[in-house]
């Protein structure tokens, strides 16, 4: 968690980090939703998953090439890390 004393003290730093923890996390959604539709498919022709078991090294794959120009900015209010590293004071429960 990050501390309203430090959030303040390197804000633009943890703005960075939070931005970049946002994007990564969209990239993970994004391969397990396409993931997602590889398994109904496989269900529905009745063959195996070619891809199962490859989420983490397909979201590392595609998050090593993204640039930072391609990331989506800003980052939306209501979003809260799943990483509690990186969530701010006011965002812990």
């Amino acid at each position: 968690m990050i501390t309203k004393e430090d959030y303040e003290k390197l804000k633009e730093y943890y703005d960075y980090q939070r931005l970049r923890e946002y994007n990564k996390e969209r990239v993970h959604d994004q391969v397990q939703e396409f993931l997602d539709r590889v398994e109904k498919m496989s269900k529905q022709e009745g063959e195996e998953n070619p891809l199962e078991h490859s989420l983490e090294e397909m979201v590392e794959s595609i998050w090593e090439k993204t640039q930072e120009k391609d990331w989506h900015f800003p980052i939306p209010e209501s979003w809260v890390p799943r990483n509690p590293k990186w969530r701010l004071w006011r965002e812990c429960s």
